[in-house]
């Protein structure tokens, strides 16, 4: 009886927890149906009563309810389509003005089959069809916007497919006639775009207007004529990209700017019988044009919006959404950092077909007034801190065309030289300046130099003294550099990967030059015997503990040459005096180990590369 009242008087201060609880619980819930029934007080009827509360018991024992685990994570968000694009009547009108255009492309054939309409009447259908799109779309504009644009889009197409039909399949009217028709369609695909602010009607004006030459195509064209009138298209396209920022219309262009050079190229000079310099000259000027279109362009719009946001909005794809997809931020973010990598390297691409009998170091000579033009912008960009990582790919670009052009101009071991001197010349540079952009390429411009010391040290220069040639030392030269440059690295992996690089290069240099002679492999085995003890000595004299477990690797790999590839090249003196001396060698740096190494207990490792 004691047991029960006890554990009663302990249960009591939580049944009084509980209670309370369950108070609180039910004016939360009264408050929630009095809100509830406000908001929706003209739909339906707020319950009088607030459901009833679970016992106490309940309460206590009740397990929670069961949870859908998250889909992703609260920083990621799933791609989904715009609103307007998830409504069937989006689809429905686009599916609509398709085949209604298909329908006046079979109406123009069956009636030509038929004999029903003459052409011109033909032609004034077309006009009409596409002129009363015209007019329902601008009406319905204010009403209707996204079923506006589809009837707005395909009065353009109409027109565009009748201009065609006027010249190509009847012969109504001239080629300039039809020309100046078809150009007067892609000027107003650019009003309307503008008008509106929707990307898309550029989007077809620029198609519309680039593809106008092959839809009117005659035999009388010229190249220099389908340049200079693609230029002036990608001059249109250009200004409104720039006005307006929409970087699908930008890209478009690019695409199509270069489609249409590339056919000019070929039609005009790769496959010409005869080639004709004004031809050549006519691509080139194009793609200069488009160089600085596709690339100084974006640059440019780049700096004015971020000066004057008002005058020049920001960047979009299509239109201005205040909320961009994860993926569409991306693209606004870097497109203007691919494209000064991308459009030069196409340019030069397309550039140099073009001219073949050009010489290397003509070619060299144009690259570097190309990276001079880079590094001018880099040396703007720099000024503002807001254009660090467009600055430094302009700065990567310059140092790439440069490093392009010397290689064109030099050859051999002063190519080698020079790109060591400019490697050396980057780190210092990196060094003081801090930017991480030309430290960045000065490691992948020592990187190429190794790769290439890597293939000479595999093809020798034959028939010269070994290591005291021209050739060996200019080797020699570039992997001493490598050392020297640890008090301008910026951290220890820097200086610990190239003087481990550097230390395996070295042993290779030791090997091609000495093989070459009678018994070089035993020459060999001693030249890394006396350098691994040197370098084993300097690090316990100065206490470099990656020099001494480098030096002490290295031993040992002399160690098992000896046995694994000395004993079975080398004759039986040579042999007996190796193991002699390296016998030897062990010996004494074991019994001077001690004596030399200087590190005192307690004191941190003082290797500058550690």
């Amino acid at each position: 009886m004691e047991k029960s009242n006890s554990e009663m008087a302990e249960e009591r201060p939580l049944s009084d927890r509980v209670a309370a609880l369950e108070a609180a619980v039910g004016n939360l819930q009264q408050s929630v149906e009095q809100i509830r029934s406000a908001i929706f007080s003209t739909s339906q009827k707020a319950p009088a009563q607030a459901p009833a509360i679970p016992s106490a018991e309940k309460v206590v024992y009740q397990k929670p309810p069961q949870t859908s685990r998250p889909t992703a994570s609260p920083g990621k968000k799933a791609f989904v389509l715009p609103e307007h694009m998830r409504k069937s009547e989006f689809w429905l009108n686009k599916v609509g003005i398709g085949l209604l255009l298909f329908a006046v492309i079979f109406l123009f054939k069956y009636s030509i089959d038929q004999g029903w309409l003459t052409p011109t009447i033909r032609i004034l259908f077309g006009l009409g069809l596409g002129t009363t799109l015209l007019i329902l779309g601008y009406r319905l504009y204010s009403r209707k916007k996204h079923f506006s644009q589809v009837l707005t889009g395909g009065a353009i197409a109409t027109y565009y497919i009748t201009g065609f039909a006027a010249f190509q399949m009847f012969a109504l009217v001239s080629h300039p006639v039809a020309f100046a028709f078809m150009v007067a369609v892609t000027i107003l695909s650019f009003l309307i775009s503008l008008k509106q602010d929707e990307a898309i009607f550029s989007l077809i004006g620029t198609l519309g207007g680039l593809g106008t030459p092959f839809l009117l195509y005659t035999e009388s064209g010229s190249v220099p004529g389908l340049m200079l009138y693609t230029c002036l298209i990608l001059a249109g396209t250009g200004a409104v990209y720039m006005y307006r920022g929409w970087c699908s219309l930008l890209w478009l262009s690019i695409l199509a700017g270069w489609s249409v050079f590339i056919v000019g190229m070929a039609d005009g000079v790769l496959t010409a019988s005869q080639i004709i310099l004004s031809n050549q000259w006519a691509v080139q000027a194009s793609v200069l044009f488009g160089w600085l279109i596709f690339w100084g362009l974006p640059v440019i719009r780049e700096v004015a919006s971020s000066g004057n946001p008002v005058r020049w909005v920001p960047a979009s794809i299509a239109s201005g959404r205040e909320n961009p997809s994860r993926a569409e931020k991306f693209i606004l973010d870097y497109h203007v950092l691919l494209l000064t990598v991308v459009v030069p390297i196409v340019t030069l691409g397309l550039s140099t077909p073009l001219w073949e009998k050009l010489s290397q170091e003509t070619w060299g000579w144009i690259i570097l007034a190309g990276a001079m033009v880079y590094g001018l912008v880099y040396m703007a960009l720099m000024a503002r801190k807001a254009f660090q990582a467009l600055a430094f790919t302009h700065v990567v670009m310059a140092l790439v065309m440069f490093t392009g052009a010397v290689s064109l101009l030099l050859k051999g071991s002063t190519l080698l030289i020079f790109l060591t001197a400019e490697g050396v010349a980057l780190h210092l540079i990196a060094h003081r300046t801090t930017v991480r952009g030309i430290s960045v390429f000065a490691h992948f411009l020592y990187a190429i130099i190794g790769l290439w010391l890597i293939v000479r040290l595999l093809h020798p220069e034959e028939g010269v003294t070994a290591m005291l040639n021209g050739y060996a030392l200019v080797n020699l030269l570039v992997i001493v550099s490598a050392v020297g440059l640890y008090k301008v690295l910026r951290t220890g992996r820097e200086i610990y990967a190239y003087r481990l690089i550097s230390h395996i290069l070295l042993l290779g240099w030791f090997l091609s030059e000495l093989t070459r002679s009678e018994n070089g492999q035993g020459y060999v085995t001693i030249a890394w015997g006396i350098y691994s003890a040197a370098l084993l000595v300097l690090g316990l004299i100065k206490d470099y503990r990656r020099a001494r477990n480098l030096a002490l690797i290295t031993l040992f790999v002399v160690v098992g040459k000896l046995f694994l590839v000395d004993l079975a090249n080398l004759e039986v003196l040579w042999r007996i005096l190796l193991f002699m001396g390296f016998g030897g060698l062990f010996l004494f740096l074991s019994y001077y180990f001690q004596d030399l190494w200087k590190a005192k207990a307690g004191l941190p490792d003082e290797d500058p590369a550690a």
